[in-house]
């Protein structure tokens, strides 16, 4: 597998697909977005005593990840 998200042939696809994903975020994940780009969210410290415990869950309400 290689990664061509950066792939400068790719850019339009990238632009587009960038551009659905912005006009369909909602709830928390608007804090996703700045003056109309797409930041993401900053990383989490998944290492040490203030990890967040993984609790797997079969419900349609836990489709939904951490980004």
């Amino acid at each position: 597998m290689h990664d061509i998200g950066n792939d400068a042939s790719c850019a339009k696809i990238r632009d587009r697909l960038v551009k659905l994903l912005i006009e369909n975020l909602y709830g928390k994940d608007l804090d996703w977005i700045e003056g109309g780009k797409l930041v993401g969210e900053a990383d989490r410290n998944i290492d040490g005593p203030s990890a967040p415990e993984f609790k797997p869950r079969r419900d349609l309400n836990s489709q939904r990840g951490w980004r």
